[in-house]
């Protein structure tokens, strides 16, 4: 194999970032041979930050009513669907690069099929792992970063464009999409904030206030300016299982591979 010219070695130091210890970026399967090309004068990036679906590590606050290899199915659907999307976002806005981070990362392999590179997640904690994957983006010459779970699987197409838009609009610093669990199913960021998930309880109940409530605190403390998303639906516990097969019966459009799913199980007979 030839050694890389000069360009090559300066793109490489530009994305060191991306690379796991031992890989070997040239080889089409190190961290920095998936996203080199792929986030190179690209402005906005979208990271799909999601979990690999193993049974008993996915979606165990809805069991039950659903057994553990259910669960995985689903969460195996949910991302199935939310990667469909960034694939589609990508056609329409030239300017975006889209990608998964992922966790744990070993095994990781199968999501390939997806279509988007896979970074690994990383840091200890949900915060930290949070702002690793979007300082990542920034590091690769992002200007604006959406990280969004997939546990959001109705959200709409157009969600994401507004999302960029708002982070486009002068003075905002910080955008938030809350759910209806106090918590929130996407943040967008103009520059990296590691300050602002410091000391948050994310991912689980808080006392006196939700996780939405103390992050839009957070911001107001840091004197940054937060632009809001509507509100959305998160599908953790066993009602929100059942108002996502409710608006799947009538639209099974708006996540197709979670509606076949939920209709597998029988879930979205009347």
């Amino acid at each position: 194999m030839n050694a890389p010219g000069p360009h090559a070695l300066a793109c490489r130091q530009r994305f060191a970032c991306f690379e796991l210890p031992g890989a070997d970026p040239y080889d089409g399967h190190g961290i920095l041979g998936q996203v080199l090309l792929w986030f190179m004068k690209k402005s906005e990036v979208l990271v799909l930050f999601t979990k690999l679906p193993r049974p008993g590590s996915v979606k165990t606050r809805l069991c039950p009513p659903l057994r553990a290899e259910q669960a995985a199915g689903l969460q195996a659907a949910f991302l199935e669907d939310a990667a469909a999307q960034a694939r589609r976002a990508m056609q329409l806005r030239p300017g975006l690069a889209a990608c998964l981070a992922v966790t744990p990362f070993e095994g990781s392999e199968e999501l390939r099929r997806h279509r988007l590179p896979l970074l690994p997640q990383e840091g200890t904690g949900l915060g930290a792992r949070m702002t690793a994957a979007m300082a990542r983006a920034f590091a690769a010459g992002a200007s604006r970063v959406l990280l969004r779970g997939t546990d959001s699987p109705l959200l709409p197409l157009a969600r994401l464009r507004e999302g960029f838009d708002a982070l486009a609009a002068p003075g905002v610093d910080v955008l938030l999409g809350p759910d209806h669990g106090g918590g929130y199913y996407l943040v967008g960021l103009r520059r990296p904030l590691p300050e602002l998930f410091a000391e948050l309880p994310l991912g689980s109940a808080s006392e006196g206030a939700t996780i939405f409530e103390r992050s839009l605190a957070r911001t107001e403390e840091l004197g940054l300016s937060c632009a809001l998303l509507r509100q959305d639906l998160d599908v953790d516990l066993p009602e929100d299982l059942e108002r996502l097969a409710a608006s799947l019966r009538e639209h099974p459009e708006a996540a197709p591979a979670t509606a076949a799913f939920l209709d597998s199980m029988g879930l979205l007979r009347p």
